[in-house]
């Protein structure tokens, strides 16, 4: 099975070691992170297959992080 790259957005960060260990998914890699420089850095360095975004964050961070996660540099289109 192929690894998955998904990033886990939140307000105060993703404790991603501890995730990971819950989900028991070896084949998923876990990136966490917190806003849109975190999703540049992710696409930067791993073409990412999903983003997980908690509902905590505020709403202009959110709005901030669809637009990267939905541009142009992705080459993805927002589903």
């Amino acid at each position: 099975m192929t690894t998955k790259n998904v990033l886990l957005l939140g307000r105060t960060g993703v404790v991603v070691e501890e995730a990971q260990q819950q989900l028991e998914m070896p084949h998923l890699h876990l990136i966490g992170g917190s806003g849109a420089d975190d999703v540049r850095s992710a696409f930067a360095q791993a073409g990412l297959d999903h983003v997980i975004m908690g509902a905590g964050m505020d709403l202009e961070t959110r709005l901030e992080i669809v637009q990267e996660v939905s541009g142009p540099a992705t080459g993805r289109p927002c589903t």
